[in-house]
C-alpha cells in the first residue's frame, strides 16, 4: 500500500460517483481516517481509480493532497472493467456471482485476496461463488427450469455446495422456492446426505417466544398475509424488534393482534 497524490489519479469512468452519498462518508472519514484504501491501476505517468470511488471523491472534498491506494496492475481493460462493474449498485444477485466468478477466473488469485481487491470480505465472496457453482450445475442437469434456478438465494446455494454434486438436484428441487433461515435450510442439506441425521435439540425461554426461529418465520408469514404494510423483524441476541410503518388503522390492529398471540408488546 502507497500514499499517492490524488492530483494523479484520474477517473475514466464514473461509478457510483454521486456527490449527495459521500456527506456520511466524510464525516466518518475526517473522525476516523479512511480504513479502506483505494485500488488503483498505473497508466502512463499517472494513475487509473479501479476501486473506491466515493471514497476518492470524500477524500478530494476534505482537501486531501494524497490517499492511501493499492497498486494493482491487471493484465487487460477487461479485467478493470469487471472490477468497475462490481462497484455498481444496481447488479442482480446472478450478475454478481457470474462477474465474481469471472474475476477469480482471470485474475487467478486466491479467495480473500479478491476480496480484498474487491472491497468485500470472503464470506461475500465464497458466497457468490457458491452460486455460480451450484446454478451451472443445475443447468447442465437440464432438469429445472431456468426461472426456478434463477431464484436461488446465497443461503441455499452456500448450504447445498458443500456437500456432494450427486445431491444438489435433490436439495435444490426440495429448497427453491421456499423462504427458509439458513439452519434450516443447513439441517435440511445434512438430512438428505445422512436420513438418520437428527440435529441436536436447542432449548428456547419460554418467556420469549421469539427466541424460537421457528415463531419469528411463523409471525413473518401471519403479517405478510394480514398487513399489506411494510415492515421488517430484527433479532439479534437479546430482543426482537418488528419494525411497521402503519398506514392504516387495521394494520396497526392486525400488528397487535398476533403480538398478543405470541407475548410481545407494543413499545
Amino acid at each position: 500500500m502507497a500514499k499517492i497524490a490524488i492530483e494523479k489519479i484520474r477517473k475514466v469512468r464514473n461509478i457510483r460517483d454521486d456527490s449527495t452519498e459521500i456527506d456520511d462518508l466524510k464525516s466518518s472519514i475526517k473522525e476516523h481516517g479512511l480504513l479502506q484504501p483505494i485500488i488503483v491501476s498505473r497508466n502512463g505517468s499517472g494513475y487509473e481509480l479501479v476501486v473506491g470511488h466515493r471514497r476518492y471523491n470524500a477524500c478530494k472534498a476534505l482537501g486531501w493532497k494524497t490517499i492511501p491506494a493499492i497498486v494493482q496492475d491487471f493484465k487487460s481493460p477487461q479485467i478493470i472493467q469487471l472490477v468497475e462493474n462490481m462497484q455498481r449498485k444496481n447488479l442482480s444477485h446472478i450478475e454478481e456471482s457470474e462477474t465474481i466468478h469471472n474475476l477469480f477466473q482471470k485474475l487467478k488469485v486466491g479467495r480473500t485476496r479478491l476480496g480484498k481487491i474487491i472491497g468485500k470480505d470472503v464470506n461475500w465472496v465464497n458466497k457468490r461463488l457458491a452460486l455460480h457453482e451450484v446454478r451451472k450445475h443445475l443447468f447442465s442437469t437440464g432438469m429445472l427450469p431456468t426461472m426456478l434456478i434463477d431464484s436461488m438465494s446465497f443461503d441455499i446455494a452456500r448450504a447445498v455446495v458443500k456437500h456432494d454434486q450427486k445431491y444438489w438436484l435433490q436439495m435444490c428441487a426440495f429448497l427453491l422456492g421456499k423462504k427458509w433461515m439458513p439452519d434450516q435450510i443447513e439441517k435440511y442439506c445434512q438430512s438428505v446426505v445422512d436420513p438418520n441425521y437428527q440435529p441436536a435439540k436447542r432449548t428456547y425461554d419460554k418467556k420469549d417466544p421469539l427466541s424460537n426461529p421457528e415463531s419469528i418465520i411463523e409471525l413473518q408469514q401471519a403479517l405478510k398475509h394480514s398487513i399489506r404494510d411494510s415492515f421488517s423483524i430484527i433479532k439479534d441476541d437479546h430482543e426482537c424488534i418488528i419494525k411497521l410503518m402503519c398506514t392504516t388503522e387495521t394494520s396497526y390492529k392486525s400488528l397487535l393482534k398476533h403480538l398478543c398471540a405470541i407475548g410481545g408488546e407494543v413499545i
